[in-house]
């Protein structure tokens, strides 16, 4: 009797420390299409060069290839949510040659950002997913000092007209979630959802994986031409998908931070 209660207490303990030690990856709403922590693996120092020619994705999830010399960084969001980022100079992109999915519903898409180029009034691309205009796409991107804007079917701007968020030299968590069914397109900044449209349309061009990319740090254009437009610093990006109706802001990987 004595043993079989120490066994329980053991159990007990241990699944109240499974419990507090995976508050992420305990989250079990979304299912991950490709996740990046843009750390190295943690312990790099400043400055530190990216070794090889790609960066492979969580639990050895898909790889983006480097073009420029953006390089390791201690500088990190609050929370633990990773051990640093990778700073991004201008023409600095990691890429797939073609999108990451072909899901134009039913997803997610999520970054860790902090940006140090407050002119950035054309539109510097942080992660777009898809084909350049006209057609599918979609994303996350910064025009001027105090916007960040969503982005959905490569010509429709998500925006929040009331809210401007804060952008050069802040962390600022971003998330894009469709769900054309249940509310439509919503922006999330920092956990919050900023703005939210109800409305089905626009009815997305159904992609070609064979014509495409996804690009972490800059923008795509006509034919798919990739060109780098962000300064600053990147710490995680996130695809993901859900099943209609299931997905809640808790799902979202900023609850780290509070």
């Amino acid at each position: 009797m004595r043993k079989f209660s120490k066994v329980r207490a053991l159990r007990g303990i241990f699944a109240l420390l499974l419990t507090s030690a995976c508050p992420l990856a305990c989250v079990a709403e979304v299912e991950a299409i490709g996740f990046w922590k843009f750390d190295g693996g943690g312990g790099q120092s400043e400055g530190a060069e990216i070794s090889g020619d790609a960066i492979t994705g969580e639990g050895g999830g898909p790889e983006l290839l480097i073009r420029g010399n953006p390089m390791y960084s201690t500088d990190a969001p609050e929370g633990g949510i990773t051990k640093g980022s990778i700073k991004f100079n201008m023409g600095d992109i990691l890429y797939r040659e073609e999108p990451i999915t072909n899901q134009d519903d039913l997803f997610g898409i999520e970054i860790w950002v902090k940006s140090e180029d407050p002119m950035a009034t054309a539109g510097a691309g942080l992660v777009k997913n898809g084909r350049g205009q006209p057609g599918f796409g979609y994303g996350l991107q910064q025009s001027g000092e105090s916007t960040y804007m969503g982005i959905y079917d490569g010509v429709t701007y998500i925006q929040s007209q009331d809210t401007p968020i804060p952008v050069t030299g802040e962390w600022t968590h971003l998330a894009l979630v469709r769900d054309a069914e249940s509310f439509g397109t919503q922006l999330y900044a920092n956990g919050e959802l900023i703005y939210s449209s109800e409305r089905r349309a626009p009815v997305p061009v159904v992609p070609d994986k064979g014509k495409g990319a996804f690009i972490v740090g800059g923008n795509l254009f006509a034919n798919n031409a990739m060109k780098g437009s962000f300064a600053g610093h990147i710490a995680l990006v996130r695809v993901f998908k859900f099943k209609p109706g299931e997905f809640k802001a808790e799902d979202l990987l900023y609850q780290s931070k509070q």
